[in-house]
């Protein structure tokens, strides 16, 4: 039950950042798909696969986030911390 209800506050959060980020007045949208993305990542093992492959095919995108998500709350770094690639040992591939 509490999936549900998360995934549903994930869902409407996403609907307000999209509306937000239309209203040049209020710059809340960011904000609001962060807080969509934490939820829908931390209930959602596909969703949390397919974030993985996005970031791991795409490294300058990576970068970028990684760069957001060491400025981020808890609450919303370690929903992306378990999505981050994992380095590949250069040493042990010799």
């Amino acid at each position: 039950m509490k999936i549900f209800i998360l995934r549903a506050v994930a869902t409407i959060a996403f609907l307000a950042g999209v509306i937000t980020s239309l209203i040049p007045i209020i710059p809340t949208g960011f904000i609001f798909f962060l807080i969509s993305l934490s939820l829908f990542l931390s209930t959602s093992k596909i969703a949390r696969n397919r974030f993985y492959i996005f970031r791991k095919r795409y490294p300058k995108i990576n970068q970028k986030i990684k760069i957001v998500e060491d400025k981020l709350p808890n609450f919303l770094k370690l929903s992306l911390l378990k999505t981050r690639p994992k380095r590949k040992n250069i040493e042990s591939s010799k």
